[in-house]
């Protein structure tokens, strides 16, 4: 089967990318920014969650006059360009070409202020999309099963990727909050009064706890 476009998918769950390996850039929210001078290998990062089987990374274009990079890498081992395995490369004046590992393989489309891109793990294939639909595919297959990160490279100070997301990425469930310790009781004039170590929230939100009683012959 080809690949999934915007226009005909099921609804895609996406995460936002929470960056890490910080190089010459400021991350705000999931937005990125070069703040190093001007030049390849100073300036990027990558994101902290990693997906097996499908997924993607997608980026929205800002600004039409920088030049930066981003795709899918297995590592993220430096913040230069060539260490990412499918990268999706915004030319200033609005080029879009495709390199892979390093690789210039092509200027296959043109984007503007406003644009989506993403580079998607599909089965074993890797698609790059415009809005939504596909403009190149890759000849380089990724195994479903390996491991893949969002990655960044800028080259411009000033250069941005903006609202960036992990597409088709089941974002982690949280672990359920821990039971109560060191319940005790005390009795009283028709009343009992309890005490217990509040439970440790796990990333769960804690509403309330239930008290249950009853009686004993």
């Amino acid at each position: 089967s080809g690949p999934s476009n915007a226009a005909d998918a099921s609804p895609v769950t996406t995460v936002a990318v929470v960056w890490t390996d910080l190089v010459g850039v400021t991350a705000n929210g999931n937005d990125l920014t070069k703040t190093a001078y001007t030049d390849w290998g100073n300036g990027g990062a990558a994101a902290s969650q990693s997906f097996t089987g499908n997924g993607g990374i997608r980026f929205t274009a800002g600004e039409t006059y920088t030049y930066r990079m981003a795709g899918l890498s297995t590592a993220n081992t430096d913040a230069g360009y060539a260490s990412i395995n499918y990268a999706v490369y915004l030319v200033a004046g609005g080029a879009v070409l495709i390199y892979e590992s390093g690789v210039y393989l092509g200027a296959f489309e043109t984007y503007q202020t406003g644009d989506v891109l993403s580079v998607e793990r599909e089965g074993d294939i890797v698609y790059y999309k415009k809005n939504g639909t596909v403009f190149y595919t890759s000849a380089v297959p990724a195994a479903n099963s390996t491991p893949l990160l969002g990655d960044v490279a800028l080259y411009d100070t000033g250069a941005t990727v903006l609202d960036a997301f992990l597409v088709g990425v089941t974002p982690p469930v949280p672990a359920a909050p821990s039971a109560p310790a060191n319940l005790s009781a005390a009795g009283g004039d028709q009343q009992v009064e309890l005490n217990w170590n509040a439970s440790a929230s796990n990333g769960s939100p804690i509403t309330g706890y239930q008290v249950q009683y009853g009686t004993v012959a």
